[in-house]
């Protein structure tokens, strides 16, 4: 199924709360799932890009449980959620 498909369906299909909120349920999980993934192959070193406002990319520094340190090119470091990360490789 093509994301355009799910897209449509949601938006004529789908009249409940209930069945959006188990959707919301559903993606979210995901989310952890890939970022769980990405967790085990973040090193030290890695170069990474950070989706949100400031469109940040910089060298991972820590790898914790649930965030990563990530310093940037000016040498801030920021705590940033593994759910807002992504490989540039």
């Amino acid at each position: 199924m093509e994301i355009n498909d799910i897209v449509s369906h949601i938006m004529t299909k789908m009249t409940d709360t209930d069945e959006l909120n188990h959707l919301e349920r559903v993606i979210k999980m995901k989310r952890e799932d890939i970022a769980r993934d990405l967790k085990y192959t973040l090193q030290p070193g890695d170069v990474v890009k950070v989706d949100g406002n400031k469109g940040l990319e910089g060298v991972i520094h820590k790898v914790n449980r649930t965030k990563a340190v990530i310093s940037d090119i000016n040498g801030q470091k920021w705590n940033v959620p593994l759910t807002m990360i992504r490989s540039s490789k």
